[in-house]
């Protein structure tokens, strides 16, 4: 019943908190930087570059570099710790 009239805010800001929680759950799977951390941040990094005309280097700007490397994880790291609990306060509030 949150989509229903009058309280369309709700449902798009449980939306929003879904999409941003699901990155907060990624990036906190990388850390460990094993095996499984390495590919899934191998194939989730892939995915974006299917996006037309700006995915190949998309991707490049996510890793940090051509291949998935230090950089990535200092970079997934940031968004862990610091970018994606602030944006949650941030729908929250």
């Amino acid at each position: 019943g949150s989509y229903k009239k009058g309280r369309e805010m709700i449902w798009v800001s449980g939306m929003l908190l879904f999409v941003v929680f699901s990155a907060e759950a990624f990036s906190g799977y990388m850390l460990p930087w094993g095996q499984m951390s390495y590919w899934a941040a191998q194939v989730i990094t892939n995915l974006f570059g299917g996006i037309p005309f700006i995915g190949p280097e998309l991707v490049i700007w996510i890793r940090g570099d051509y291949a998935v490397s230090d950089p990535t994880l200092t970079r997934f790291f940031m968004l862990h710790v610091c970018l994606l609990p602030i944006v949650i306060i941030a729908i929250i509030a």
